[in-house]
């Protein structure tokens, strides 16, 4: 059936069709902002002062990163990295959060890095992310609804009571080297590790996708400090440099990216006039043609 945008009732329309909208989304009939169909999500961890090194490197090729923090481990040392980088790490201030991150996006790690899922008290859980989500939206001054699992760690346990927070998408460590969009936003699996993502960063830079896809990348900036030949900071600048500054790659953080997803799974549907329901721009496929609907 085709679908006939009518600018007069977009916006007042009461819709009733959920199949119809429902299909937009699973069909695929839709694109990025401005017709696009690629996007790229930096997701690093940890937040250590090597996240200053690594933002300066994503804003010299325009390319957002989401940074998931610890607030309760912002001002300490971290001893641990001694053995992997041959010297102690050092944290973040609270202080220095706001200004490091002002183009990128801030998310959660949980408060303290436990392994989520040795945790088996829905209090304890939610505490552990509620806090640094709250605190951390404190800081600079939007939503927090990002996370990443520290050590990768979850189940289904930690997933049923996370659904229960303010969080919107969580991402695992469990690389899949596929450009699908995700199929849950609370176990979301990234595309690649970067020690061994440049072979799937080439193609999908030269990838003419018919479809909406996504490339999202992981890791922690301090790694680089390690000077392995697949850890270094010149592989993390060819990186850049490869996928960065592209014209048909949405350069986005990882809430931006799931409130679009959600914004298109939303969209209602009625008489052939589609309605977006959500304070976004959205753009769908309209007989061929990615159309804007305010």
């Amino acid at each position: 059936m085709k679908l006939i945008i009518s600018f007069l009732f977009l916006f007042t329309l009461p819709i009733m069709v959920k199949a119809q909208s429902a299909s937009i989304y699973e069909n695929r009939q839709f694109t990025y902002p401005n017709g696009k169909k690629k996007a790229v999500i930096l997701s690093y961890d940890d937040g250590l002062k090597q996240d200053i090194r690594l933002i300066k490197l994503l804003n010299k090729y325009h390319i957002k990163g989401t940074f998931n923090l610890n607030s309760g481990l912002m001002g300490k040392t971290a001893p641990w990295l001694k053995d992997l980088i041959g010297q102690e790490g050092e944290y973040l201030t609270s202080s220095e959060i706001k200004k490091t991150y002002r183009f990128h996006e801030v998310a959660v790690h949980t408060a303290h890095h436990p392994a989520l899922n040795s945790i088996n008290k829905e209090t304890e859980i939610i505490n552990e992310v509620v806090s640094d989500a709250d605190y951390l939206t404190d800081l600079v001054g939007y939503k927090v609804k990002s996370m990443a699992y520290p050590f990768g760690a979850y189940n289904d346990f930690v997933i049923s009571t996370i659904a229960t927070t303010q969080i919107t998408n969580a991402r695992t460590v469990i690389s899949t080297k596929s450009f699908d969009l995700p199929d849950s936003l609370l176990a979301w699996h990234p595309t690649s590790h970067h020690f061994d993502a440049l072979p799937s960063i080439k193609e999908y830079v030269s990838l003419f996708p018919s479809v909406p896809t996504v490339y999202v990348l992981w890791g922690h900036s301090w790694e680089f400090d390690q000077g392995k030949p697949d850890n270094n900071w010149e592989m993390m600048k060819e990186i850049c440099q490869e996928i960065g500054g592209k014209e048909d790659i949405w350069y986005v953080g990882a809430a931006e990216f799931v409130d679009y997803l959600l914004a298109i799974q939303n969209i209602t549907i009625e008489d052939n006039v589609i309605k977006n329901n959500s304070p976004i721009p959205i753009w769908v496929i309209i007989e061929g043609e990615s159309v804007k609907i305010k």
